[in-house]
């Protein structure tokens, strides 16, 4: 899993990484409002999570939140504040935030809210996801190329397929598909996605679709449409 930190205080920070990073997380930090708005809007980084000091200089925390739901980035976002009235509270979930937590507060705490926030669900998704001639219905698990008679899929690639829709092209890690498609908590070994990665390939190929799935290394997976 891979979260971004965006606090000034460098005491904070660092506080914060090293907590998540004994937890097992790759961490990415900011020390300004503007690395971490450039960091957040970044598709290629596709972070797990974010979590938000409000009162930054220059770029806040309410701004950033702002910035990354109006460029469509979904990543859940903790907010960290030092103002923790319930009219705070109720201002950064307004712009976004998922979760709000006051000032001084306990790793611990921090990292089972960010457990919590990766378990539930996200926004319903719309009926069908579509991505070059490749029409998804996750509902149905069936996927439909070219407006040609839809292809049954299993669950674990049909959820995989729309983690993979919903990027838009920009690649996702395995550590995040694992997290989308089998969940956050399960013990399972990343081999498994490149095992699903070759079942969607094949069926893609079998209904002759334009759109390839794409392994980077040391990225992930993306769809790339053929030009």
């Amino acid at each position: 899993m891979k979260a971004l930190v965006i606090e000034d205080n460098e005491s904070v920070s660092r506080l914060v990484k090293e907590g998540f990073q004994a937890a097992g997380w790759t961490v990415d930090t900011a020390l300004s409002g503007e690395v971490g708005l450039m960091l957040a809007l970044d598709a290629g980084q596709a972070y797990d999570l974010a979590i938000v000091d409000r009162m930054l200089p220059v770029i806040d925390g309410m701004a950033i939140v702002r910035g990354m739901r109006e460029k469509g980035v979904d990543t859940p976002v903790i907010m960290l504040t030092a103002l923790g009235s319930v009219e705070n509270r109720i201002e950064g979930l307004d712009v976004g935030a998922d979760d709000y937590m006051a000032k001084p507060f306990a790793v611990e705490e921090l990292l089972a809210r960010a457990r919590a926030l990766l378990r539930r669900p996200r926004d319903l998704a719309p009926a069908t996801l579509a991505f070059g001639d490749l029409c998804l219905d996750p509902e149905n698990r069936t996927l439909a190329v070219a407006g040609k008679r839809a292809i049954d899929l299993s669950g674990r690639e049909s959820a995989m397929l729309e983690a993979l829709i919903a990027a838009g092209g920009s690649p996702l890690s395995r550590d995040r598909l694992l997290a989308k498609v089998w969940g956050v908590d399960r013990p399972v070994e990343a081999a498994n996605v490149d095992n699903y990665a070759y079942f969607l390939r094949r069926k893609l190929k079998g209904a002759e679709s334009s759109v390839r799935l794409e392994s980077i290394r040391g990225l992930g997976y993306r769809l790339v449409e053929a030009s």
